[in-house]
C-alpha cells in the first residue's frame, strides 16, 4: 500500500551535479511529483531513513546547512538550490520511515554508490522492498536504480496501489500492510466485531496483526502499543469489565508477555472497520498518527472464502486520517465507556 523511495544525497548535492544544466529543473520535477503539495487523492510515499535516520539529519540536511553557509558568505549570489532544498525538507521528513543501518556500520556511507548499495542491502537483509532507489546522473547503473532524468519517465510513477483488493486470506492481507507493521510503534484497530467468545468475528485478524508487528525484523525497535477498539456491552459496567478481559485473555494466549502492551477501548457505537498507525511516545501520552487504512472486510479463517471473496484495504487521505484520530484519540472524545481503556498489565488506565 506504501511505495517507498530511497534517495541518495547526491541527488540534491548542486556541486555533485553541477555538469548536469538541466539538474534543478529536473529535481524540481522530481519533488514535485514525489511529495505533491495540494491533492485530492491520496499519496502514498514515503522516503527511506536510512542508516537508523542519518541519511536525514546528516547527509540531506547537511547538504542544505552547507549552501546556507555558502549564501551567508556571499549574499550579492543567490542559490536556487537552497530555496528548493528548503521547500523539499518538511514535506520529506513527514515521509520518512528509518531503516537500521546494515552491519558493519562503523561510519555513514560517503559515495553515491554507497548509499545506493546501503537501500539495496537494508532491502535484503530486511527483507521489505525498496520499489525506487534514485540517484543523480551519475549514479552506477544496476537493477533497480534510476538516475534522476529517468524520472521523468511516466512509466517509472507506475506505483504501488494505495487501495488494493486483496483475497480473504489473512496473510495475504497482512503481506499488504507488512511495511506499516514493520516501520511504526503504535496500531490502532477499530472494528464493531471483536469478539472473544464465538469464532467468525475480527478479533483473530487484530491479533495476527500484532503478531506481525511483533515479527518485525529484530533490528527494527519493537512495537510500543496496540490499541483496541470495539463496541462495548451496554447492558451493564460489569458487562463491559467482562467482555473486556475476555478480548484481553484472548491476547495472552495469543501473544504472551506481548499483550503487555495491549489495550481494549469500549465504546458506545462503532460502524467501521479501521486501523491506525503511527508512533507511540514514550511519556504514554496520546500517539501521534502517521497513516490510516479503510477496510470492507477482514479475512475470518474457516468462514471466508480466498477463492471467492475479496476485501479492498484503502489509504485515508490526510483530512479522513484526522477525523478518525479525533474521533479515538481526540481531547474530547465522545461516546466512549469512561472506565477503560482496559490494559494487558491488568490495570485501568484514566480516560
Amino acid at each position: 500500500m506504501l511505495t517507498e523511495y530511497a534517495l541518495t544525497p547526491h541527488l540534491f548535492d548542486d556541486e555533485h551535479n553541477a555538469g548536469d544544466g538541466e539538474w534543478l529543473e529536473r529535481l524540481r520535477r522530481f519533488g514535485a511529483r514525489l511529495l505533491p503539495r495540494a491533492s485530492a487523492g491520496v499519496c502514498n510515499t514515503v522516503v527511506s531513513d536510512l542508516c537508523d535516520g542519518s541519511w536525514y539529519a546528516y547527509a540531506f540536511d547537511s547538504i542544505i546547512q552547507g549552501l546556507e553557509h555558502r549564501q551567508e558568505a556571499d549574499r550579492s549570489r543567490r542559490l536556487p538550490a537552497l530555496d528548493l532544498l528548503k521547500s523539499l525538507r518538511q514535506p520529506l521528513k513527514d515521509r520518512l520511515v528509518v531503516r537500521p543501518s546494515v552491519p558493519p556500520a562503523e561510519q555513514l556511507p560517503e559515495a553515491e554508490d554507497e548509499w545506493a548499495g546501503e537501500a539495496e542491502a537494508s532491502a535484503v537483509r530486511l527483507k521489505l522492498p525498496i520499489h525506487r532507489l534514485v540517484g543523480s546522473g551519475r549514479l552506477t547503473a544496476g537493477t533497480g536504480r534510476h538516475r534522476l532524468d529517468q524520472t521523468q519517465d511516466e512509466a517509472f510513477w507506475e506505483s504501488i496501489l494505495s487501495a488494493p483488493t486483496i483475497p480473504a486470506d489473512v496473510a495475504e492481507q497482512l503481506a499488504a500492510i507488512r511495511p506499516l507493521c514493520c516501520f511504526y510503534s503504535f496500531f490502532a484497530f477499530s472494528s464493531p466485531h471483536l469478539v472473544a467468545e464465538r469464532s467468525g468475528g475480527d478479533l483473530p485478524f487484530a491479533l495476527a496483526l500484532a503478531k506481525a508487528a511483533f515479527a518485525r525484523h529484530h533490528d527494527f525497535q519493537p512495537p510500543r502499543r496496540i490499541d483496541l477498539h470495539t463496541e462495548g456491552e451496554p447492558a451493564s459496567a460489569e458487562k463491559r469489565d467482562q467482555q473486556a478481559k475476555a478480548i484481553l485473555e484472548r491476547a495472552r494466549t495469543e501473544l504472551g508477555r506481548g499483550a503487555g502492551i495491549v489495550r481494549v477501548f469500549l465504546w458506545q457505537t462503532v460502524k467501521e472497520r479501521r486501523l491506525l498507525v503511527g508512533h507511540a511516545n514514550e511519556d504514554d501520552s496520546r500517539p501521534r498518527a502517521a497513516w490510516g487504512v479503510a477496510m470492507t472486510h477482514v479475512a475470518r479463517p474457516g468462514i471466508d472464502d480466498p477463492e471467492r471473496d475479496e476485501h479492498t484495504f484503502t489509504l485515508l487521505d490526510r483530512p479522513a486520517l484526522s477525523r478518525l484520530y479525533s474521533n479515538l484519540y481526540g481531547a474530547t472524545t465522545s461516546g466512549r465507556y469512561s472506565a477503560g481503556p482496559w490494559t494487558g498489565l491488568g490495570s485501568f488506565l484514566s480516560s
